[in-house]
């Protein structure tokens, strides 16, 4: 099961470059980067932005429904869904704003875990069965609740009814997730195995028959780990009212970001970097120390489960990956070599496209977005429209932006009611149609491919990333007609962020990986050790240190995740190059690929299946990048930013 402090889930979320925030200098810091995955801790996500509020049902109750009869395993082992089985898994016809949250009392839930084992030993397998699909139908419920919690959460971080709901949901998650696998386990060891294991699949059987016990020390550990977490997003929820006094004038980062910033940029460009720089280093005072920390607590759970560090256990564990770091260094060394360095030239990384793209898209509310969204649906594929029409009539979006909303994109499903739900950010640029189409295609992919069992399904993340890719470059070609004299810059920052997406994703893993190699290195030694990456990949780095790691959540929540984001875009970048002459061969190989879910086979079985090259394959990365790098190039101006006044002396003090 992918499981992420012990609870089985998955949040998929949108990415954005940060790294060194020099991207072409003075484009605005994107400071939302992704809460991806979330899958564990908080389960599904998600807010209102357009959509009515569920604020006033804090207190509201229903009654279980029988929804769900449906998801009880028969006794065959379940498999991903074609995409013409798209009704194959009923979908509820409950409306967001309808779905109540109340809090839980786990008592009968409980009592009935307890009778399972008992009719286990008394031999009663009709009565083990009944029991089961109870439980299993219950513990939906819980999941349901607890995503439900965590949206409202996300809503607002600062709000602490749902700050604790969200927790106590996590915890009651996590404890009869517990529960119920070992009681199924034992069930299994019973006269009443055979009986069982028929009734729940093969799959499942080997699951609850492998299920080690989550011990006190560990579920301390991981409630340490969610508490640290949520510490993290409610400092950074005030990181924009953090300042650095320059030349007697106090900064932060809303006005180093706007008029102000823009004048000192052509002012003094050094001053321009010193201010941000010491901003970044006061965030890092307060919120360095909890990476610390988490890296520490993480290391402990790897040895706990048996992995010799936590890199294994992630990769083996949390990601169910079909290839090893050592392949995944492998790549970054190839990204290192030909691809960071391309990126990084002038005619790309300092284009004048760079300085245009808050000027396109400014008119795409949510409701356009929207609109757009299922515009261009029927056009990709039926199954495509079929979902966002899903989607709308539901209500099971939230689009918008605003103070104390979690600055992040992604889609989460209610499980009770196998409703997929989007959380979308926006900014007001065209940025917004990137993440949206983006979180549509977790959207497609979860609307088709519903997850086979909430207890034990195993999702390779690698492989959700390619859906949501995917789409998002399959929508390029709508470019023209959306956004315009502005559609050069859009496609240009899509494509490059698609690109930064194999560079960066090589940057963060690489770093974490050595992090979790040595977990005990000081948050000095983290920050050094991040410059020092970044400078390998070629990015341009003014001190020795660089902070910039931290607006990054995934290197606080979702640790090793990010190499998912580089193979995923490697993948994503072959369909639009295929796009580029033949769109729907294109869309036939995006379908293929969403066709094969994510709970079956490993990431390099399904590309090798459909036809895609392997980045494992020797001269792969260069050939799937070079036609991007050719395209971007040719986008670009031809006037790059004249950066030779951007390095700052050695002499001068670096923070």
């Amino acid at each position: 099961m992918i499981i992420f402090g012990f609870m089985l889930y998955y949040i998929l979320v949108s990415f954005f470059q940060v790294g060194t925030i020099f991207h072409t200098e003075v484009t605005r810091m994107r400071f939302i980067i992704p809460i991806l995955l979330v899958l564990a801790m908080m389960l599904g996500l998600t807010t209102c932005g357009t959509v009515p509020s569920m604020n006033n049902l804090k207190s509201a109750t229903k009654e279980v429904s029988d929804i769900f009869d449906n998801i009880i395993s028969d006794g065959g082992d379940t498999s991903g869904s074609l995409l013409q089985d798209a009704a194959t898994d009923e979908h509820s016809d409950v409306n967001w704003a309808d779905m109540a949250y109340t809090h839980y009392n786990s008592d009968e839930f409980y009592g009935k875990v307890d009778e399972l084992t008992d009719a286990a030993d008394s031999g009663s397998l009709n009565k083990v069965l009944k029991l089961y699909d109870w439980l299993y139908q219950e513990f939906t419920v819980i999941d349901t609740l607890d995503t439900v919690a965590y949206l409202h959460y996300s809503a607002n971080v600062s709000d602490s009814y749902w700050s604790d709901e969200s927790v106590f949901c996590d915890t009651l998650r996590s404890e009869a997730e517990n529960a119920l696998c070992v009681a199924c386990q034992h069930v299994l060891e019973s006269s009443c195995g055979s009986g069982f294991s028929n009734h729940i699949g093969t799959q499942a059987a080997k699951y609850f028959t492998d299920y080690r016990q989550v011990s006190d020390l560990e579920d301390e550990l991981t409630q340490q780990e969610t508490g640290l977490i949520n510490q993290y997003y409610k400092l950074m929820d005030g990181a924009d009212s953090v300042t650095y006094t320059y030349d007697g004038e106090p900064w932060d980062m809303d006005k180093w970001n706007g008029t102000d910033g823009d004048q000192l940029y052509d002012k003094d460009y050094n001053a321009y970097v010193e201010v941000y720089y010491g901003i970044l280093k006061k965030v890092n005072a307060e919120v360095g120390p909890i990476y610390v920390q988490l890296v520490q607590i993480r290391d402990k759970i790897a040895k706990l489960e048996g992995y010799d560090s936590y890199t294994d256990y992630a990769y083996d564990k949390l990601y169910c990956r079909d290839y090893t770091a050592a392949d995944a260094q492998t790549l970054c060394e190839a990204v290192k070599k030909n691809v960071s360095p391309a990126y990084y030239g002038d005619d790309i990384y300092n284009s004048d496209l760079w300085y245009d793209y808050e000027d396109v898209g400014t008119d795409l509310d949510s409701q356009k977005l929207l609109s757009l969204l299922g515009q261009y649906a029927p056009d990709i594929d039926g199954s495509v429209y079929d979902a966002w029409q899903y989607m709308t009539q539901h209500g099971l979006y939230d689009i918008g932006s605003g103070d104390g909303r979690m600055g992040n994109c992604y889609t989460t499903t209610l499980s009770q009611y196998n409703a997929p739900f989007i959380y979308i950010y926006t900014y007001g640029d065209c940025y917004d149609l990137g993440d949206m189409t983006h979180e549509f295609g977790h959207y497609v992919d979860a609307y088709l491919n519903p997850v086979p069992n909430i207890l034990t399904a195993e999702g390779n993340f690698d492989l959700f990333e390619i859906h949501s890719n995917g789409l998002e470059m399959l929508y390029l070609n709508y470019y023209k007609n959306i956004f315009g004299d502005g559609a050069d810059a859009a496609e240009f920052i899509t494509l490059a962020e698609q690109l930064s997406g194999v560079i960066d994703g090589c940057v963060f893993d690489e770093f974490q990986r050595r992090v979790y190699e040595n977990p005990d290195m000081t948050l000095d030694e983290i920050n050094k050790l991040y410059c020092d990456i970044c400078a390998e990949y070629g990015e341009y780095e003014p001190y020795d240190v660089d902070y910039s790691w931290m607006y990054v959540s995934h290197n606080f929540e979702n640790p090793l995740y990010y190499i998912s984001y580089a193979v995923s875009s490697l993948a994503a970048l072959q369909i639009w190059d295929k796009a580029q002459t033949d769109q729907n061969a294109a869309v036939a190989t995006w379908k293929d690929v969403v066709s094969h879910g994510a709970y079956n086979e490993g990431y390099l079985a399904v590309l090798s299946d459909c036809g895609l090259r392997l980045f494992t394959e020797p001269g792969a990365v260069d050939d799937i990048c070079s036609p991007v790098l050719k395209r971007l190039r040719a986008l670009s101006s031809t006037q790059p930013t004249d950066n030779t006044n951007h390095f700052i002396t050695d002499s001068e003090e670096a923070f």
